[in-house]
């Protein structure tokens, strides 16, 4: 929630468009990447991998729930 609302507020006070679509693309694996270490105590290794992982199912749910939008916009 706070990185989104960090995004709207740099929008609204003027922040380049180019530097608010890289903190969109840049902060959630970080993000991601802190949770994984300190939830479950991984080294900083350990947490990549699974960040990377991660990364890579969510990528694969998005795509599979466009795919399936299109589709149920095609049948009608």
């Amino acid at each position: 929630m706070l990185p989104t609302i960090v995004l709207i507020v740099g929008h609204v006070i003027g922040v380049p468009g180019p530097m608010l679509r890289l903190d969109a693309l840049v902060i959630p694996p970080v993000h991601m990447f802190a949770q994984l270490r300190g939830a479950y105590d991984l080294q900083k290794r350990a947490a990549a991998w699974r960040t990377v992982a991660l990364l890579t199912f969510a990528f694969t749910v998005l795509l599979a729930f466009i795919v399936l939008r299109l589709l149920h916009g095609l049948a009608d």
